[in-house]
């Protein structure tokens, strides 16, 4: 399953970096940080009306939350257990709000997981970070990243 998911949502992603990465760095001949940075801020452009629909839908969620919100205080103030729930779930109905769909507001942060899991596995396989330096960090290949925070999965296998 988790194949299919990466051959799905990963790989294209991974492959649109890596051909930014190159445009940047081999076509443009730009140094590796200024190429990273690059993709990074055409990933974020590919990105901006997906985190532009997310915030439309944040705020619309927030604007129908606080017209009920009044309502939602005093049944919360005045009822207790199953009443409460019934008047809830009915005030909820009537209005056409529905709690769960605040879940919606989340979808940017969601969104963001398949990149940055496609742009670490690029980079953490690019042959062309290992020894070379970047301002404060003296080795990109990531090797350092890889093995503090993965060694316990190795010590248990």
């Amino acid at each position: 399953m988790t194949a299919f998911i990466y051959n799905i949502i990963i790989s294209p992603i991974e492959i649109i970096i890596e051909n930014f990465f190159s445009f940047f760095y081999y076509n443009l001949q730009l140094s590796i940080g200024s190429a990273i940075f690059y993709v990074s801020f055409f990933i974020s452009l590919i990105c901006l009306p997906f985190y532009c629909r997310a915030d439309k839908i944040r705020k619309e969620e927030e604007a129908k939350y606080s017209e009920l919100e009044p309502y939602i205080n005093k049944i919360k103030r005045n009822f207790k257990g199953d009443e409460k729930f019934f008047l809830l779930n009915t005030l909820y109905r009537q209005q056409g709000y529905n709690p769960i769909s605040s879940l919606r507001n989340s979808f940017s942060l969601l969104m963001q997981i398949p990149f940055f899991i496609a742009a670490y596995h690029f980079f953490s396989n690019l042959e062309l970070l290992n020894n070379h330096s970047l301002w404060l960090i003296k080795d990109l290949s990531m090797q350092w990243f890889k093995y503090k925070c993965f060694t316990f999965y190795n010590d248990h296998s």
